[in-house]
């Protein structure tokens, strides 16, 4: 489009009803007449007259039908009849608090009109030509209340192309309404000189078209008007105008009056640049630097995305008063000292009796001293596991003339991995060292001859039972290793056996090899009763559900995440940093975890297989969860970057931020909440609570292993819930439906976590989910995170406050380094503020 030379048409100085809008060089028709009390259509009765614009004009009016005051904005000329159903499609796109709303268009007796929302109150105009200027906190308000309903319209891509102090109205509680979308087009639309000329921008002065610049120059204009209590230019003609805004003499706001602040002048400068490239991008970037205001909150009226940055700069303290923090400090270390005296009647029920690991490992090692092992291995290990289906803690001691590499990808030892080899030996203990079953691996080649069954009294014995209180009956179980539900995976050859039937029905059977013992077991009904059945076994509707619910989780949430991330990082929206930070800190703690829970034969290369395949577990998940917060991160900041501050500040190494400490703190202080419901849980019904994770009553080293994987799983489990819950959200029209929903979900993959009756179980569950939702959307991610943390960590490891016990130790140390990090939140939660009381010597 060709450039238009400005015209010497004259500009009316004085009032602004004076300055009236001009639709493309035309002027306006001769106002309509409507007399007060007159009634239009049988419904609308006519007030009075409000205003004139260059459209037609405004009239109060009341409406019959539902006995409520409208405005009725009639059209003068009947050629622009387009225009007037253009500003209702453009009114019905764009809702804003700070925005006039429409209603709908009509005609009566051949006259067009618009039902809008009557404001009681005053146009702008009217209020600087009363009062002159505004306070400087007074126009503050009044500009943001502008920037925001003008940013909202051009977040639909709607240019108002007539934006002046006469369009804002100032309603009954002081709020800045912007109005009269008459001009307003779609951005893309080819636009001509309509427009009030004294609020026009140069290059609509000269025909180009209006876009976002020239909104912004145009609020540059009225921001100055609203600070000054004057015109940026006077002028006589359009060419006049144009000369005086592109010359560089423009009057600072400053020179006018000193109440202007000087954030607000240096912006209102740059409003009215000359140059359209050198203004604002936007007007939400102006709403975000003018002073006073949240950035955050701006944003989002302005409907736009806040920046990683912007969030983690938002100007919220986060710090929780002295009481306040004092009061989440004790619940959350007095629930982790109840835990500690709770667990030995529910958690730790099975493990009171329970020996030590050196002295299992001992006993272990006799056992096979007695069964004629007597060299010292080159490789050995012990670990804690529970027997499968029968929830019974059993010590493993596995043995070996060489060093041993499990094949699976965890590179755990188990007993069944690696297979027996010639040398090797496997033995089970229960948590009082009795033995359960031993199985040792002959050499391939025994060029000895037949030998007579050893003596197998001593084993009896160690098993528990007196020899001479036994039944012998006929062998009928294969010399293996024997592992319920599964397929034995380790065979012995053997040519002696035997069997026993005992007293309390279990049953004993042992095989020796050129009268070498190679295996003795200790079967019970229950063992005998899983391993005669199919693998899997029948389950329960809650465990179904639950498993269900995992699976559809499992493999939706990655899904939809990588989408979601190719979409974002294709608009250039994902927080990279954020993302490469988060998966950092997953990688490092996953594969501590993953390395202290391994067993390490110490040769480089079964220890370089070993580390690559941690390496390649914990790059797998790290990468998903980068891929998963890349995936929903822009959009939890766009709808609830709140979510996020505290923890893109710790990502930041923002540790000692007040926030921070402060979402820290209230997950650990719900964590205690929700882990003694869990334990009251199984107080009610009197039952054992299912003791996951044995490994940590092993070697210390799987206490760390276990403590670095929950905080790996903890911010897994904290950005699955955020995921839920803006997904949920994105197909919910209601926050807290989506919130109540996201809670049932999350229900009913942990319903499984206790025992008793559904209904006592689905109330923990629901109570712990819905804690969680309410720590995500009221504090953050890294509340939840909090959360999780504690909570799991007060499940999976033995805490006691026991002395005698022989794990009172590692409880002691675990437990002090809760209590400190607690403590540490507690007093960055504060901030600033005095934490300790005034005392009487002060």
């Amino acid at each position: 489009m060709s450039a238009q030379p400005p015209t010497d048409e004259p500009i009316a100085h004085g009032r602004p009803e004076e300055t009236p809008t001009v639709i493309a060089g035309e002027r306006p028709a001769h106002p309509l007449q409507f007399t007060p009390g007159q009634i239009l259509g049988g419904r609308y009765r006519i007030v009075s007259l409000i205003g004139r614009g260059g459209m037609g004009d405004v009239y109060r009016a009341d409406d019959l039908r539902i006995g409520h005051s409208v405005a009725l904005k009639f059209l003068s000329r009947r050629e622009h009849a387009h225009r007037l159903y253009d500003e209702v499609r453009v009114g019905r796109e764009i809702s804003h608090p700070n925005l006039c709303r429409l209603y709908d268009a009509a005609e009566v007796d051949g006259q067009l009109f618009i039902t809008m929302e009557l404001i009681d109150g005053e146009d702008l105009a009217s209020l600087l030509r009363r009062v002159g200027r505004l306070p400087p906190e007074k126009a503050l308000a009044v500009s943001r209340d502008i920037c925001a309903g003008v940013a909202a319209a051009h977040e639909k891509g709607i240019v108002h192309r007539d934006l002046k102090p006469a369009n804002v109205m100032i309603d009954g509680r002081g709020r800045a309404r912007v109005t009269d979308f008459g001009l307003a087009v779609a951005e893309e639309r080819v636009s001509d000189r309509s427009g009030t000329p004294a609020y026009m921008a140069p290059e609509q002065l000269e025909g180009a078209p209006a876009s976002v610049a020239s909104d912004v120059y145009a609020l540059g204009l009225v921001l100055y008007e609203i600070f000054t209590g004057r015109r940026a230019f006077e002028s006589t003609s359009m060419h006049d105008l144009l000369m005086r805004q592109q010359a560089v003499d423009l009057p600072r706001p400053s020179s006018v009056t000193r109440d202007v602040p000087a954030a607000v002048e240096s912006l209102i400068l740059r409003c009215l640049e000359p140059d359209p490239q050198a203004r604002p991008r936007s007007v939400g970037e102006i709403l975000r630097e003018l002073p006073g205001g949240d950035p955050l909150a701006a944003a989002i009226a302005a409907g736009e995305t806040p920046t990683p940055g912007m969030v983690a700069a938002a100007a919220k303290t986060g710090d929780l008063p002295a009481h306040i923090a004092w009061v989440m400090f004790s619940i959350a270390v007095a629930g982790l000292i109840a835990t500690a005296v709770i667990s030995p009647r529910t958690l730790l029920n099975r493990v009171a009796d329970m020996k030590a690991p050196d002295v299992l490992r001992e006993r272990a090692r006799d056992v096979l001293f007695r069964a004629g092992l007597t060299e010292r291995p080159a490789d050995s290990d012990l670990f804690v596991a529970l027997e499968p289906f029968t929830g019974r803690l059993t010590a493993v001691y596995r043995q070996a003339r060489w060093p041993m590499r499990p094949r699976n990808p965890d590179g755990r030892l188990l007993a069944f991995d690696p297979p027996l080899d010639q040398g090797m030996a496997n033995v089970h203990l229960d948590g009082d060292g009795r033995l359960r079953r031993f199985i040792i691996a002959p050499p391939v080649i025994d060029k000895s001859g037949a030998a007579p069954a050893p003596a197998w009294e001593p084993f009896i014995s160690a098993a528990g039972y007196d020899p001479r209180s036994l039944s012998p009956t006929n062998p009928e179980w294969a010399a293996a290793v024997v592992v319920p539900g599964r397929s034995a995976s380790s065979f012995v050859d053997s040519d002696s056996k035997a069997a026993w039937l005992t007293k309390d029905g279990n049953r004993i059977e042992a095989a020796s090899y050129r009268g070498r013992p190679v295996f003795f077991s200790v079967i019970t009904p229950e063992v005998a009763r899983v391993a005669a059945a199919p693998a899997g076994g029948p389950q329960v509707l809650p465990e179904r559900l639950a498993f269900g619910m995992f699976v559809f989780f499992m493999i939706a949430i990655p899904i939809a995440g990588l989408l979601l991330a190719r979409v974002n990082l294709r608009r250039g929206q994902g927080d990279r940093t954020g993302a490469f930070r988060t998966a950092m800190f997953f990688l490092f703690v996953a594969l501590a975890g993953l390395v202290f829970r391994a067993h390490h034969p110490m040769r480089f290369v079964d220890e370089w297989m070993i580390i690559s395949w941690h390496a390649a577990q914990a790059a797998f998940w790290a990468l998903m969860t980068a891929t998963m917060y890349i995936a929903i991160e822009p959009y939890v900041r766009k709808r609830w970057p709140s979510m996020l501050i505290s923890w893109t500040r710790l990502l930041s190494g923002r540790s000692t931020d007040p926030m921070v400490g402060r979402d820290v703190l209230l997950g650990a202080a719900g964590a205690a909440i929700s882990i003694l419901l869990w334990q009251a849980t199984h107080l009610v019904i009197g039952q054992t609570a299912f003791f996951t994770t044995p490994s940590t009553l092993g070697p210390p080293r799987f206490v760390v292993a276990a403590v670095a994987w929950t905080l790996a799983e903890a911010v897994l489990r904290g950005v699955g819930l955020v995921i839920l819950l803006v997904v949920l959200r994105a197909v919910i029209s209601s926050d807290s439906a989506a919130s109540v929903l996201s809670a049932l979900f999350i229900a009913t993959m942990t319903i499984d976590d206790t025992y008793g009756p559904l209904w006592l179980r689905a109330l923990y569950a629901v109570s712990a989910s819905l804690l969680a939702v309410i720590l995500a959307r009221h504090c953050g991610l890294l509340a939840v995170i909090s959360y999780a943390f504690f909570v799991l960590i007060q499940q999976r490891l033995p805490l006691t406050l026991d002395g005698d016990a022989w794990f009172f130790g590692r409880s002691a140390v675990v437990m002090l380094l809760l209590i400190a990090a607690i403590a540490c939140a507690f007093r960055v939660s504060v901030g600033a503020k005095r934490w300790l009381p005034r005392f009487a010597f002060e």
